[in-house]
């Protein structure tokens, strides 16, 4: 079949993707979707890959799902315990115990700032079985959560949590399209994902001003960054403000119809906890691959 111009950056961006992964020594997965044309674009898209924080997207949803339903508020207000409290990324972890803050807050910290004890005081709402089922609902039956953040001595399946790339860039089409939740609520989760802390990999080598709402993911030999990219060229002059009646650039959403972008890595042989991790930098390069490709269609 001939080669369109509607797809005609697939091949060149494929050749970019797989010349940037030997230096790391590592395992890479890509999936790409342009949710304008529908072209799509996948790299080992569907091996399952140690989910690290990135598993903390399927926890919001079902977190949101919850609220969709009534069953809970985003005002609602969670207690601190020490059962909560694990090490890693995060604030929470040195707050007093009996501490509280509402469920919104702990899901804008779990995604903005990773924190895994917000996360945990989450899924104190959600469950782990109740997460795994909105997974299933939604197709994505090989995405799985086994157990609480940093809690290894809890039931569950051996090993990490697990992501495959397609079904996430699944959940971040559902949330672009608005067609999870309520229109309110995907914007919710696209603002907390638009907040995210973390610039060093996806975001890191594209021009400024590019709109993201991602989210990150490491572990030793393990570096992730997933999530929707917003070009310029496909922008209104005007985004819409929906979060909190916040001024910051970061509670605004594009118009316009985005790029799902999924980067997954495992294997990596660099386990410096830098900035200069090369599968960081190479997680950057993809993006801006990326970018570059989209920016031409």
């Amino acid at each position: 079949m001939p080669t369109t111009a509607s797809d005609s950056w697939l091949p060149a961006l494929r050749r970019r993707l797989h010349r940037l992964c030997p230096p790391c020594a590592g395992t890479f997965s890509y999936y790409v979707k342009d949710l304008r044309s529908g072209m799509a674009l996948g790299i080992r898209e569907d091996d399952a890959f140690p989910a690290a924080s990135v598993i903390k997207v399927p926890v919001l949803l079902a977190a949101l799902d919850l609220v969709r339903c009534g069953g809970v508020s985003l005002d609602d207000r969670l207690r601190l315990t020490a059962q909560h409290k694990t090490g890693g990324s995060g604030i929470f972890q040195h707050f007093a115990e009996g501490s509280e803050i509402t469920l919104g807050d702990a899901c804008t910290a779990m995604i903005a700032l990773s924190d895994n004890t917000a996360t945990n005081m989450v899924l104190d709402v959600t469950t782990v079985p109740g997460v795994n089922a909105l997974l299933d609902s939604l197709g994505c039956a090989r995405t799985r959560l086994h157990r609480y953040i940093g809690k290894p001595e809890m039931p569950g399946p051996a090993g990490p949590s697990q992501a495959v790339p397609t079904e996430i860039g699944t959940l971040l089409e559902l949330l672009a399209r608005r067609e999870i939740l309520t229109p309110a609520l995907c914007g919710w989760a696209l603002v907390a994902l638009r907040r995210q802390t973390v610039r060093s990999m996806a975001p890191r080598l594209l021009p400024e001003g590019t709109r993201m709402a991602h989210k990150t993911g490491s572990l030793d030999g393990v570096r992730h960054d997933v999530g929707l990219l917003w070009l310029p060229n496909r922008e209104p002059a005007d985004a819409v403000a929906i979060a909190d009646g916040g001024e910051e650039e970061e509670d605004e959403l594009p118009n316009g119809e985005p790029a799902v972008f999924v980067a997954m890595s495992r294997g990596v042989r660099d386990l410096r906890w830098t900035v200069e991790n090369r599968a960081e930098v190479t997680i950057g390069r993809a993006a801006r691959a990326v970018y570059d490709a989209l920016a031409l269609v």
